[in-house]
């Protein structure tokens, strides 16, 4: 068979590699900002060129006829397309689990190693949770008080927990770096932890050594004391 006839077949091979390239690009940028959330940290588009270029190459092995061109015409725009859109679908899915782990959030859960009594617990549902800055967890806890995490940088989570906190009808114990409110024998904590925020729920006669905020449980978890 002359190389003539040949180029048709490999061009065909070589598509198919486009075609699976394209694929895998729009699938990992979907992962990605489904596990991390969308941004410009976990964009992929850039990489659209790889799959694109291979498309390119098979074009050019059978000729750039005009319906070859209008071809890869659609292959380009359908590829940019699909990256561009795989990206804020996969941060919807992301904030949709988010939330809706935030509104499952408890401390006694079935694999619970510790339980907390049943009103600290339900303290993390009586304040508003602003949006999107979700909890989950929880981290670290003890018989007396339990840690919950909050999604998004500190910059951003604490101002809106510290809002939500000082409007939500608690006594205001402290309004500092740790924002403190108490009610009906329970105390509510907004504190840093690095680049994160942290909402703890206690006893409120007990100190930081007894309510959970010290105690390891494992999984990375450093006490405090």
């Amino acid at each position: 068979m002359s190389t003539r006839r040949w180029r048709p077949v490999g061009a065909a091979i070589i598509l198919v590699a486009a075609l699976a390239l394209a694929v895998l690009l729009v699938s990992v940028q979907y992962g990605l900002a489904e596990e991390y959330g969308a941004g410009p940290g976990t964009t992929l588009l850039p990489f659209a060129l790889l799959p694109i270029g291979v498309a390119a190459l098979a074009a050019a092995m059978v000729g750039f006829r005009r319906t070859v061109v209008a071809a890869l015409a659609t292959f380009v725009v359908l590829t940019l397309a699909a990256t561009a859109l795989a990206a804020p679908l996969g941060g919807q899915a992301r904030d949709r689990r988010a939330q809706s782990n935030d509104a499952a959030f408890t401390c006694n859960g079935p694999n619970a190693q510790i339980q907390v009594p049943g009103e600290v617990d339900a303290a993390f549902h009586q304040v508003a949770h602003p949006a999107p800055y979700w909890l989950y967890g929880p981290l670290s806890g003890s018989p007396l008080g339990c840690t919950a995490g909050i999604e998004g940088p500190t910059e951003e989570s604490f101002p809106a927990w510290r809002s939500s906190l000082l409007d939500s009808g608690w006594d205001v114990e402290q309004d500092g770096p740790e924002v403190v409110v108490v009610r009906g024998g329970v105390r509510l904590t907004l504190y840093r932890d690095g680049e994160l925020s942290m909402l703890h729920a206690s006893v409120a006669e007990a100190d930081d050594c007894e309510d959970g905020r010290s105690t390891d449980l494992g999984d990375g978890q450093v006490s405090i004391c």
